[in-house]
C-alpha cells in the first residue's frame, strides 16, 4: 500500500475582492470536522486583516495571489 500523508482541509476562493475571515473559519471547521491535521485557504486575490488575524490564531495557512506561483513550484509547503 502507498503511504498516506497528513490530511489537509483546503478552501479555495477565486474572488475579485478581498477574502474575509469567513473563509478561514470554514477551513478551520472543515479541518476539525474531517479530522485533518491542517488547513489552508488559497485565493487568487488577497486577505483582509481580519482573515490574517483569525488564521494566525488558528494556525491556518493563507496563500494569496502573488504566492500561487511559489505554491505551484513547490516553494510553499503545505
Amino acid at each position: 500500500t502507498l503511504g498516506v500523508g497528513p490530511r489537509i482541509a483546503v478552501q479555495a476562493k477565486c474572488y475579485g475582492g478581498s477574502v474575509s475571515n469567513k473563509a478561514v473559519q470554514e477551513a478551520y471547521t472543515g479541518m476539525a470536522f474531517y479530522r485533518c491535521q491542517g488547513c489552508v485557504v488559497v485565493t487568487s486575490s488577497y486577505f483582509t486583516a481580519g482573515a490574517r488575524e483569525v488564521a494566525a490564531a488558528t494556525g491556518c495557512l493563507l496563500i494569496d495571489g502573488p504566492q500561487i506561483g511559489d505554491l505551484i513550484r513547490g516553494r510553499i509547503a503545505i
